[in-house]
Protein backbone atom coordinates (compact mmCIF):
# COMPACT_ATOMS: atom_id res chain seq x y z
CA UNK A 1 0.00 0.00 0.00
CA UNK A 2 2.79 2.46 0.90
CA UNK A 3 4.52 1.74 -2.41
CA UNK A 4 1.27 2.45 -4.27
CA UNK A 5 0.86 5.79 -2.47
CA UNK A 6 4.48 6.71 -3.24
CA UNK A 7 3.93 5.89 -6.92
CA UNK A 8 0.85 8.11 -7.02
CA UNK A 9 2.74 10.91 -5.28
CA UNK A 10 5.68 10.63 -7.67
CA UNK A 11 3.37 10.69 -10.67
CA UNK A 12 1.61 13.73 -9.23
CA UNK A 13 4.90 15.46 -8.52
CA UNK A 14 5.74 15.34 -12.21
CA UNK A 15 2.81 17.60 -12.99
CA UNK A 16 4.43 21.02 -13.17
CA UNK A 17 1.06 22.77 -12.95
CA UNK A 18 0.68 21.47 -9.41
CA UNK A 19 3.96 22.82 -8.09
CA UNK A 20 3.40 26.14 -6.37
CA UNK A 21 5.89 28.82 -5.50
CA UNK A 22 5.91 31.41 -2.74
CA UNK A 23 4.07 34.57 -3.70
CA UNK A 24 3.87 38.12 -2.44
CA UNK A 25 0.63 37.19 -0.66
CA UNK A 26 2.70 34.91 1.60
CA UNK A 27 4.38 37.98 3.10
CA UNK A 28 3.70 38.42 6.79
CA UNK A 29 2.67 41.77 8.14
CA UNK A 30 2.63 40.95 11.84
CA UNK A 31 3.09 38.01 14.18
CA UNK A 32 1.27 37.97 17.50
CA UNK A 33 1.90 35.85 20.57
CA UNK A 34 -1.13 33.96 21.89
CA UNK A 35 -1.30 31.94 25.13
CA UNK A 36 -3.55 28.89 25.00
CA UNK A 37 -4.51 26.80 27.99
CA UNK A 38 -2.49 23.59 27.64
CA UNK A 39 -5.29 21.16 28.49
CA UNK A 40 -7.64 22.64 25.85
CA UNK A 41 -4.85 22.81 23.29
CA UNK A 42 -3.91 19.17 23.90
CA UNK A 43 -7.55 17.99 23.86
CA UNK A 44 -8.14 19.73 20.53
CA UNK A 45 -4.93 18.27 19.10
CA UNK A 46 -5.91 14.78 20.32
CA UNK A 47 -9.34 15.14 18.65
CA UNK A 48 -7.64 16.13 15.41
CA UNK A 49 -5.32 13.13 15.55
CA UNK A 50 -8.28 10.84 16.25
CA UNK A 51 -10.05 12.18 13.15
CA UNK A 52 -6.87 11.61 11.16
CA UNK A 53 -6.77 7.97 12.25
CA UNK A 54 -10.32 7.56 10.92
CA UNK A 55 -9.17 9.00 7.60
CA UNK A 56 -11.88 11.54 6.73
CA UNK A 57 -9.48 14.32 5.81
CA UNK A 58 -12.01 16.81 4.44
CA UNK A 59 -13.63 17.04 7.89
CA UNK A 60 -10.56 18.39 9.62
CA UNK A 61 -8.55 20.35 7.06
CA UNK A 62 -8.90 23.68 8.92
CA UNK A 63 -7.76 22.09 12.19
CA UNK A 64 -4.76 20.50 10.48
CA UNK A 65 -3.79 23.89 9.05
CA UNK A 66 -4.19 25.56 12.45
CA UNK A 67 -1.98 23.06 14.30
CA UNK A 68 0.53 22.94 11.44
CA UNK A 69 0.88 26.70 11.80
CA UNK A 70 1.33 26.24 15.57
CA UNK A 71 4.45 24.22 14.75
CA UNK A 72 3.07 20.75 15.53
CA UNK A 73 5.03 18.31 13.41
CA UNK A 74 2.49 15.52 12.84
CA UNK A 75 -0.17 17.98 11.59
CA UNK A 76 2.50 19.53 9.34
CA UNK A 77 3.21 16.09 7.90
CA UNK A 78 -0.52 15.34 7.52
CA UNK A 79 -1.09 18.64 5.76
CA UNK A 80 1.81 17.92 3.43
CA UNK A 81 0.44 14.49 2.51
CA UNK A 82 -3.07 15.90 2.04
CA UNK A 83 -1.68 18.49 -0.36
CA UNK A 84 0.48 15.97 -2.21
CA UNK A 85 -2.44 13.61 -2.76
CA UNK A 86 -5.19 16.21 -3.11
CA UNK A 87 -7.02 14.43 -0.29
CA UNK A 88 -9.78 16.74 0.96
CA UNK A 89 -8.00 19.74 -0.57
CA UNK A 90 -6.80 20.89 -3.99
CA UNK A 91 -3.57 19.10 -4.89
CA UNK A 92 -0.45 21.25 -4.52
CA UNK A 93 2.76 19.25 -4.80
CA UNK A 94 5.06 22.16 -3.98
CA UNK A 95 3.31 23.28 -0.85
CA UNK A 96 2.88 19.66 0.24
CA UNK A 97 6.63 19.08 -0.04
CA UNK A 98 7.34 22.26 1.88
CA UNK A 99 5.09 21.19 4.77
CA UNK A 100 6.64 17.72 4.89
CA UNK A 101 10.16 19.18 4.81
CA UNK A 102 9.19 21.43 7.72
CA UNK A 103 7.76 18.44 9.62
CA UNK A 104 11.15 16.77 9.22
CA UNK A 105 12.53 19.03 11.95
CA UNK A 106 11.17 16.10 13.98
CA UNK A 107 13.38 13.39 12.56
CA UNK A 108 11.09 10.63 11.30
CA UNK A 109 12.34 8.01 8.86
CA UNK A 110 8.89 7.26 7.37
CA UNK A 111 8.26 10.93 6.68
CA UNK A 112 11.74 11.22 5.19
CA UNK A 113 11.00 8.34 2.80
CA UNK A 114 7.81 10.04 1.58
CA UNK A 115 9.63 13.36 1.12
CA UNK A 116 12.57 11.75 -0.68
CA UNK A 117 10.35 9.69 -3.00
CA UNK A 118 8.45 12.76 -4.21
CA UNK A 119 11.41 15.16 -4.20
CA UNK A 120 13.39 12.59 -6.18
CA UNK A 121 10.92 12.95 -9.05
CA UNK A 122 11.53 16.71 -9.28
CA UNK A 123 14.33 18.56 -10.97
CA UNK A 124 16.91 20.55 -9.03
CA UNK A 125 15.35 23.73 -10.45
CA UNK A 126 11.90 22.75 -9.16
CA UNK A 127 13.27 21.98 -5.72
CA UNK A 128 15.28 25.21 -5.68
CA UNK A 129 12.13 27.14 -6.59
CA UNK A 130 10.45 25.76 -3.44
CA UNK A 131 13.28 26.83 -1.12
CA UNK A 132 12.02 30.42 -0.54
CA UNK A 133 8.61 29.06 0.48
CA UNK A 134 10.27 26.59 2.85
CA UNK A 135 12.38 29.32 4.44
CA UNK A 136 9.31 31.56 4.84
CA UNK A 137 7.27 28.74 6.44
CA UNK A 138 10.18 27.77 8.68
CA UNK A 139 10.48 31.36 9.90
CA UNK A 140 6.80 31.25 10.89
CA UNK A 141 5.98 27.64 11.73
CA UNK A 142 9.32 25.99 12.48
CA UNK A 143 10.62 24.78 15.83
CA UNK A 144 12.48 28.00 16.62
CA UNK A 145 9.70 30.31 15.45
CA UNK A 146 7.10 28.50 17.56
CA UNK A 147 9.43 28.21 20.59
CA UNK A 148 9.43 24.42 20.62
CA UNK A 149 12.13 21.99 21.69
CA UNK A 150 13.13 18.67 20.18
CA UNK A 151 14.76 15.71 21.88
CA UNK A 152 15.01 11.95 21.80
CA UNK A 153 12.31 10.50 24.04
CA UNK A 154 11.70 6.97 25.18
CA UNK A 155 8.50 5.48 23.77
CA UNK A 156 5.92 4.39 26.30
CA UNK A 157 6.44 0.77 27.46
CA UNK A 158 9.50 0.40 25.23
CA UNK A 159 13.21 1.02 25.17
CA UNK A 160 12.97 2.57 21.71
CA UNK A 161 13.79 6.26 21.53
CA UNK A 162 12.16 8.61 19.02
CA UNK A 163 12.86 12.21 18.13
CA UNK A 164 9.99 14.45 19.28
CA UNK A 165 9.37 18.18 19.02
CA UNK A 166 7.07 19.66 21.66
CA UNK A 167 5.70 22.94 22.87
CA UNK A 168 7.07 24.17 26.17
CA UNK A 169 4.66 24.94 28.98
CA UNK A 170 4.56 28.53 30.19
CA UNK A 171 3.47 29.18 33.77
CA UNK A 172 2.76 25.41 34.06
CA UNK A 173 -0.55 25.65 32.19
CA UNK A 174 -0.19 27.50 28.87
CA UNK A 175 1.32 26.91 25.48
CA UNK A 176 2.42 29.92 23.51
CA UNK A 177 1.74 30.02 19.77
CA UNK A 178 2.69 32.69 17.28
CA UNK A 179 0.05 33.57 14.71
CA UNK A 180 0.56 35.66 11.60
CA UNK A 181 -1.89 38.40 10.71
Amino acid sequence: MKRKIAAVLIAGACLMGNISQASASDAVTEVKEVKLRAEFYQNELDLLLDKARRGNFADFYQDVVKFARYGEKYPQYLLGVMLLKGDGVQQDIGQGLVWIKLALEQKNTEWRKVYDSVAGALTKEQLDALEPMYEAYKSLYGVEAQKMSCSNEKMEASSIRVHQCRKTLVLKEYYVVYEKN
